[in-house]
């Protein structure tokens, strides 16, 4: 094998190992969530509630319209 072809083998592997380690990390750090951050079911729970808000106000009339 002459060095041009063990340079594309090293690159090629060390690419490899790179993009594993690389994709390990991110499904690691993916499926340890900060405790600060909220969950989608939080998140869909308050977009919900703010829905409703908003919808009660426009049937009482109490909401904020531009004139």
């Amino acid at each position: 094998m002459d060095i041009a072809g063990f340079n594309l083998f090293s690159v090629e592997v060390i690419g490899a190992i790179l993009l594993l380690a690389v994709l390990i990390f991110a499904v690691a750090r993916g499926a340890k969530r900060n405790p600060g951050e909220a969950s989608v079911e939080t998140s869909e729970r308050a977009t919900k509630d703010l829905y409703a808000e908003e919808e009660a106000r426009s049937r009482d009339g109490t909401d904020a319209k531009p004139d």
